[in-house]
């Protein structure tokens, strides 16, 4: 409708993540992934409402945590299996509507889980030693017209730490990030 935007996905991915092995044997060994979301908008008078849920597998290639790790490696042709790694992340963004001056606040949360298989070999994933990630990010806006100035604040803090034979982070330290932005935009 005019005020609610909702939908619902779902991604299933096959990788080969080589042709062959060491021993240049041909291999077909895969690594399938599975991910699934949900997401809404609402727009109100006062407030304009966004947030997504995702939980998925090797999502290394959409530019967040994720990937996959080696669970077993046959000795003779050097034929590798995969697992993939889990995570859940969710955000919300609320927006206020008014002409001249919005304030936004932004905030996620991402969780690693680890795979369901015992990692023996290589993990090829994107940030796989963070247990967690949370942003939280005040914005203010100026509008007048075809000119936008804004200024953002951003906390991220990600812990970092061990991992165990699934590849389950434990034992992390949170690491914390503040950022200062300032922009300005002239639309035409």
């Amino acid at each position: 409708s005019n005020t609610v935007f909702a939908g619902a996905g779902f991604d299933y991915k096959h990788i080969h993540p080589r042709l062959a092995t060491d021993s240049l044997y041909v291999t077909d060994a895969a690594v399938n992934c599975f991910s699934y979301t949900a997401f809404a908008m609402a727009k109100t008078k006062p407030l304009v409402i966004k947030m997504q849920l995702i939980y998925g597998q090797g999502l290394n290639d959409h530019l967040v945590m994720g990937g996959y790790g080696v669970t077993k490696t046959y000795p003779l042709t050097n034929e590798q299996t995969y697992s993939p790694l889990n995570y859940l992340s969710g955000w919300v963004n609320l927006q206020t509507t008014g002409k001249m001056w919005q304030g936004s606040l932004f905030a996620g949360y991402t969780k690693g889980f680890g795979s369901k298989d015992k990692i023996v070999g290589p993990v090829y994933a994107r940030d796989a030693d963070i247990e967690y990630v949370y942003r939280l990010a005040p914005m203010i806006s100026y509008i007048n017209g075809k000119l936008l100035i804004a200024a953002e604040c951003e906390f991220t803090t990600a812990a970092y730490g061990k991992v165990d034979a699934n590849y389950k982070v434990y034992d992390s330290k949170p690491v914390t990030n503040t950022r200062i932005s300032f922009s300005i935009g002239y639309y035409f």
